[in-house]
Formats: structure tokens, sequence, C-alpha cells
């Protein structure tokens, strides 16, 4: 799942996740706008935060890919 939707499904704002995990917004913002991809460090921290539903494998060009996969 993409952090976004997790957001979005949770009613919860990127400014909130920042903070959860200690990142500036606006890094969170291109992360969540595929700008760029968080370190291992910060992927593992948003996988805590989401309860494992977004995962390593949400990040990156396969990522869409993964997700019908999983879908499907």
């Amino acid at each position: 799942m993409k952090l976004k939707d997790w957001l979005d499904e949770h009613r919860l704002t990127a400014h909130w996740c920042a903070q959860q995990i200690g990142v500036a917004d606006s890094m969170m913002s291109k992360w969540i706008n595929g700008k760029r991809a968080p370190s291992l460090q910060y992927i593992n921290k948003i996988h805590r935060l989401t309860g494992g539903d977004v995962t390593s494998l949400d990040w990156g060009e396969d990522s869409d890919q993964e997700d019908a996969r999983r879908a499907a």
C-alpha cells in the first residue's frame, strides 16, 4: 500500500506522519509524491508506524506493479 493511500484511509496528514518519524514536511512530501524514496531507516520507521501496511516493496518504480499483484 502506498503511504499516501494509508494516510488517506486513516484520515491522517503527511505533516502528522513526518512528525511521527522525525523528518521535515518537505521530505515527506517528496516521498509521497514519488520524487524521492526514503532511506531504509525511514522505510522501516514507516513500516512500523503503519503496522506493516506500507512495506519496503511499496517504494520505487516497481511498487505500482506490486500493488496490482497484491490486488489480484
